[in-house]
């Protein structure tokens, strides 16, 4: 079902796998959730799937309407513009912790990292999207890692998936 470790629970790979989905655009925004046909295409019973929803709703990417189910949540101009500062204010104060606490194996790892997004960002012939998108994010989580807090990563992390799906929707738009 999806690149997890076999011990996640249904709920995590229904969560998993629909947060894939709705990010990379399979499931478009507006576009009703209905679990009957979600129960089929995993092959899993109704507590799961409902557990993966709620957790999709709780995070942003899904709404839920009274009486009605689940339904991807919409896209707007707003939306976009609060969640690229938020993101870009985190990750700004994550960076500059990490400049203040990172040691060598941080400045190495950002090296790296960033030698990586060059080799793709070099090459003569067009990349997929998803590949340099890969190597995007591997070099500013590299960047950030260094600030040492648990909390700021978590938090950068989970408002990156919600800038993520506005990146690739962009994207998609304009090829």
């Amino acid at each position: 079902m999806n690149k997890h470790e076999k011990s996640d629970t249904l709920a995590n790979q229904c969560f998993y796998q629909l947060e894939e989905d709705i990010v990379c655009g399979i499931l478009k925004p507006g576009e009703k959730l209905k679990v009957e046909h979600l129960k089929e295409r995993f092959g899993v019973g109704q507590s799961p799937l409902r557990e993966a929803l709620s957790r999709l709703a709780a995070s942003g990417l899904v709404d839920i309407e009274n009486n009605k189910g689940f339904r991807v949540a919409d896209v707007s101009e707003k939306d976009v513009r609060d969640i690229y500062e938020t993101f870009t204010n985190i990750e700004n104060i994550a960076l500059a912790q990490a400049i203040q606490r990172g040691d060598e194996a941080w400045e190495s790892s950002v090296v790296a990292a960033l030698y990586q997004l060059a080799l793709i960002e070099g090459r003569k012939e067009t990349v997929p999207y998803s590949v340099w998108a890969e190597k995007n994010y591997n070099f500013h989580v590299a960047l950030i890692s260094g600030c040492n807090s648990p909390t700021l990563l978590q938090i950068r992390k989970e408002i990156y998936r919600k800038f993520d799906r506005y990146c690739r929707i962009a994207y998609n738009l304009w090829n």
